[in-house]
């Protein structure tokens, strides 16, 4: 049914919105007998203590709404046993709540996890297949059929159809990310501001706050100021730490998202450096800068920081009198 891997791509981009891909995958699992669709995605997998973190996207199809509240707010999206089996696997898996199922789940069910079983069997979504999606930054997320009222029939049936879902649910996910909004992103920990990342990027580069006040043109005691403002959000005691924990919650990284030029498919456009423009020889044989260079808070956020403070170090080295190194 899916081996034409190019129609199942044009069928999701043919939709604009993210909704609208979801509602598409949807129409394609109930033609191989699923009755309801899960979707989360989970920027970083576990908290630092090793527990399973909230999505920070859940979409539903055909799953009362309440499910959010029980998932995100009750925590149940942390002890639900498919999610312990989709961080252990990358293969899509048949589950059953029914104690006496010999599925993946079962090793994971226990008192703890009653609530998740109890809440699933009151709606009679006892039975489903997930396909975990394990992405390169070590980002996740799962797409799951559920079928209502399945029984050990339904498992012959499931499996026979594995694969093909399999297939569905990987090309949805990367059509479907495509479309994430910044909050999909964001792993819900600590806000940082722009400043105190890129404070805390050079600070996992090595650079003590004299030397990143040079890069980023601010003051020493402004530079510490950003740095403890970050430690402080997020709960570290010391710069070190503060780096180790905001490299974990990725806070430290540039948009997921590809810079795309106008010429592309990419409603992104190019992001281009103001020209720096260098006039030589003034009245006393001195080389000077014609106009100034931009502030490096004005630099949009897609360009990077490093590369900018390369082009200002080149130019100092071009011309010394325009950064007071003039003999």
């Amino acid at each position: 049914m899916f081996d034409e891997l190019g129609t199942i791509r044009n069928q999701f981009t043919a939709h604009d919105t993210l909704d609208g891909r979801i509602d598409q995958v949807f129409e394609a699992m109930k033609s191989i007998g699923f009755e309801a669709l899960i979707y989360d995605y989970t920027p970083v997998p576990r908290d630092l203590d090793g527990t399973i973190m909230v999505p920070s996207l859940l979409k539903l199809r055909n799953i009362s709404e309440d499910m959010h509240d029980y998932w995100f707010d009750r925590g149940y999206f942390r002890i639900d046993p498919v999610q312990q089996v989709a961080l252990r696997t990358s293969t899509p898996f048949f589950w059953n709540y029914d104690p006496d199922a010999d599925t993946l789940i079962r090793r994971f069910m226990s008192d703890d996890t009653a609530p998740v079983a109890r809440y699933l069997s009151e709606r009679d979504m006892s039975t489903g297949v997930t396909v975990p999606v394990h992405m390169p930054r070590g980002d996740y997320a799962t797409v799951t059929g559920v079928r209502f009222g399945g029984n050990r029939a339904f498992e012959g049936h499931a499996l026979r159809y594995i694969a093909d879902f399999n297939l569905l649910a990987h090309v949805f996910h990367e059509a479907a990310y495509s479309l994430f909004d910044a909050q999909a992103f964001n792993a819900g920990t600590a806000r940082l501001t722009e400043r105190e990342r890129e404070c805390l990027r050079y600070s996992a580069e090595g650079h003590s706050a004299k030397e990143i006040s040079r890069i980023i043109h601010r003051s020493v005691p402004t530079v510490v100021m950003h740095l403890n403002a970050a430690a402080k959000k997020l709960g570290a005691k010391n710069r070190t730490q503060a780096v180790v924990r905001a490299t974990h919650y990725r806070l430290l990284e540039e948009s997921a998202h590809p810079i795309t030029c106008d010429s592309c498919h990419g409603s992104k456009p190019r992001v281009m450096l103001p020209p720096l423009s260098v006039r030589h020889g003034d009245a006393r044989g001195r080389r000077r800068v014609e106009g100034s260079l931009p502030a490096l808070s004005r630099i949009p956020d897609l360009v990077s920081y490093h590369r900018f403070a390369r082009q200002r170090q080149a130019a100092a080295r071009r011309c010394p009198w325009r950064t007071g190194l003039h003999p």
